[in-house]
């Protein structure tokens, strides 16, 4: 496996990890804040999604990795944005 593969597998987990924690977290809400989770958690859904569906497009890039890189940096730096969403709510 490539290095640039096992980042693919590391980005799809901190996917899963983030969407988890939010839900942990709704369980212990109250309706206002749950609404903020909501949108968070729709916006990590829906990227999720978006790069389920690039799967093709990244196959295709297997053995360049600068252009693998390149198109897994936006889902990279949601993660981040989102992230720091979370720990400004969890406070």
């Amino acid at each position: 496996m490539y290095k640039h593969q096992a980042e693919f597998l590391k980005v799809t987990q901190e996917y899963t990890r983030q969407i988890n924690l939010l839900l942990d977290m709704a369980e212990k809400s109250d309706r206002k804040r749950i609404e903020k989770l909501s949108a968070i958690l729709q916006k990590l859904k829906s990227s999720l999604q978006k790069l389920t569906n690039q799967q093709e497009d990244f196959k295709r890039y297997i053995n360049n990795a600068a252009k693998y890189k390149a198109m897994l940096k936006p889902y990279i730096d949601l993660l981040e944005s989102t992230k720091a969403e979370i720990e400004r709510l969890q406070k």
